[in-house]
């Protein structure tokens, strides 16, 4: 939901029309990561941490981007998620996981980097 780097940056290559809209060599565009993952048009709940969502249906290649996208896309991609899916696995076998508190939990910067503001406190329960 909420991408470690909430804002991709890229400089247009080369003019081109962008649905009408003339965009010159040079022009900087930014990607929204964080508000493209919030559209309610893309995501049903979509302010709702559901990972769920992503069982039955893949994400969209265009539409589901904290990694960002396209040949620039980030190198441990690939790796942080599988990664993740090991561990969590691995954890879930045997246990479960509560948050903290029903209320959503905000957001700090680190420089470049967002991160939980209270470091995302969760209870460990056993199954």
């Amino acid at each position: 939901m909420r991408p470690p780097v909430p804002i991709t940056l890229r400089y247009v290559a080369r003019d081109f029309d962008l649905n009408g809209l003339r965009l010159k060599k040079g022009t900087l565009i930014a990607t929204d990561i964080e508000r493209m993952h919030y559209r309610p048009d893309l995501y049903e709940d979509a302010r709702e941490f559901r990972p769920d969502r992503f069982i039955d249906e893949r994400p969209g290649t265009y539409t589901w981007i904290p990694f960002g996208g396209g040949i620039h896309r980030c190198i441990g991609a690939g790796f942080a998620l599988t990664e993740a899916r090991l561990i969590l696995r691995t954890i879930l076998q045997t246990r479960s996981f509560a948050a903290e508190s029903t209320r959503g939990e905000g957001s700090k910067r680190n420089s470049l980097i967002t991160a939980p503001k209270s470091n995302a406190t969760v209870t460990l329960l056993a199954a």
